[in-house]
């Protein structure tokens, strides 16, 4: 029994390794953005993982007879494995495909400039060989720097866009794979036909983000973020968003556009409206341009807009510009440094909880130098004295009060070590007791760490 217990650990370490592999290939073709790299060979490289993975679950499966409430561990790993794999070598099949299809008129063009090599041009009674070979033409990339685009602009306008044998969709490839970055993020909401890819959105002016359905991500192939974010709804429900995406919308009517980031979720809600209305009863005024023409059709919900943009939409061109004040920042310069501060000191962790530090323990330190204070008190007596007056005055004028022991050590708190400064020039108050905010606690942290400085006391 043990014997097998060993053999099937083994087994499942081999079956880890195999699936780190499918993982990195995984990763490898989600984030490819140059096709130019992508080759048969790597596909060729990646298909024996399936077989491998397939002859190591069989014999875990042999191997593992323990019985299972609800669907069975080992058929989720087989099931999670077979969908990865799949995804990635039809990922795998589409980039190398959209290769051949870009390079195809490029080899064309380089087998006909060949032909002109070997064919001799008469002109007359004369034969001229052309001996200049020439040189491969390679299609010119553009990442948005500026002071590339005016090159990048005329070669690709003269090679392509002037090219009236290209179709339009063929075009648009040429111009996906030459674009990177930041410059292929403005073209990433159109499709393989240049147009922009409609979706239905609905606005919510009391929701604070924005969201996209799982299914509009993959139709628009978007690349999705990792994230935490807990989202609570009706009756304060609970789900979690694991994903988001950045998506450039704009209105099918105006110019409004924006780039914005989106929660991905499985669902917004149903279809909407509910039920098909009749736009018959609906007096709509004739200069009024539809967002959604179909608008009285049970459709899906693509998006979910939030009230920043709501409200956005809803002043463009509608309300009249009028006389706008200047919004003064009312905040006192502490309250500033109050905020600046807060923001430095504090984070927050995957159940969107704000953390932030606190002070250790300073009793010890406090009990040290109250010691070393009441043997000074033993060598001068009169020093007691006037330092005991002081510290009646302050409980008297109410700067401070006796906190009986013992502390409840579910508050933060700090006990400040004090002693005394004596200036004999002084006129009026000879000692005075000093407060010492500034002493460190066990965690290296001292009261004047985590607060603002307060009033002169």
């Amino acid at each position: 029994m043990q014997n097998v217990q060993e053999e099937l650990k083994a087994t499942k370490q081999r079956r880890t390794t195999v699936k780190a592999q499918c993982t990195r290939f995984q990763t490898y073709t989600m984030d490819t953005v140059d096709i130019q790299s992508v080759s048969v060979i790597e596909l060729q490289r990646f298909n024996p993982i399936w077989n491998e993975f397939n002859g190591i679950q069989g014999k875990i499966e042999a191997l593992d007879n323990s019985d299972h409430d609800g669907m069975n561990p080992r058929e989720e790993e087989r099931s999670s494995f077979e969908s990865k794999y799949f995804a990635i070598v039809t990922k795998l099949e589409t980039l190398i495909e959209h290769r051949q299809r870009i390079e195809q008129p490029i080899h064309t063009l380089q087998n006909l400039h060949q032909s002109r090599e070997s064919t001799p041009i008469m002109q007359g009674t004369i034969s001229v060989n052309d001996s200049l070979k020439l040189p491969r033409i390679t299609l010119p990339t553009f990442a948005g720097k500026y002071d590339e685009w005016a090159a990048f602009h005329n070669m690709f306008h003269s090679m392509i866009h002037q090219n009236a044998s290209l179709p339009n969709v063929q075009k648009m490839q040429y111009l996906v794979s030459a674009l990177k970055n930041e410059a292929y993020d403005v073209i990433s909401s159109l499709d393989m036909k240049g147009e922009i890819k409609p979706v239905r959105a609905l606005l919510d002016n009391g929701s604070q983000s924005c969201f996209i359905t799982s299914d509009c991500c993959k139709e628009l192939e978007l690349k999705l973020h990792a994230t935490c974010i807990p989202i609570y709804g009706l009756t304060q429900q609970l789900t979690r968003v694991r994903n988001s995406a950045r998506i450039t919308i704009q209105s099918r009517i105006t110019r409004f556009k924006r780039a914005i980031d989106c929660l991905v979720v499985k669902k917004i809600t149903q279809d909407l409206p509910s039920s098909v209305v009749d736009n018959a009863c609906i007096q709509i005024p004739k200069n009024i341009q539809l967002a959604d023409p179909q608008f009285d059709r049970p459709l899906r919900i693509d998006m979910l807009l939030e009230a920043e943009i709501f409200f956005d939409l809803l002043v463009i061109g509608t309300v009249k510009s009028i006389e706008s004040c200047e919004r003064k920042d009312m905040r006192t310069p502490e309250e500033r440094s109050c905020e600046e501060y807060f923001m430095k000191i504090h984070k927050r962790n995957q159940d969107g909880k704000f953390v932030i530090s606190l002070i250790g323990d300073s009793k010890e330190i406090a009990n040290q130098r109250f010691k070393s204070l009441e043997r000074r008190f033993r060598r001068d007596p009169q020093l007691q004295v006037e330092y005991s007056k002081f510290m009646h005055e302050y409980l008297a004028m109410g700067h401070m009060r006796e906190l009986p022991e013992p502390v409840d050590n579910a508050w933060p708190h700090f006990y400040m070590p004090h002693h005394c400064v004596i200036k004999e020039t002084s006129s009026t108050t000879k000692l005075r007791v000093i407060f010492n905010a500034s002493s460190k606690t066990s965690t290296g942290i001292s009261l004047n760490d985590v607060l603002m400085i307060g009033p002169v006391l």
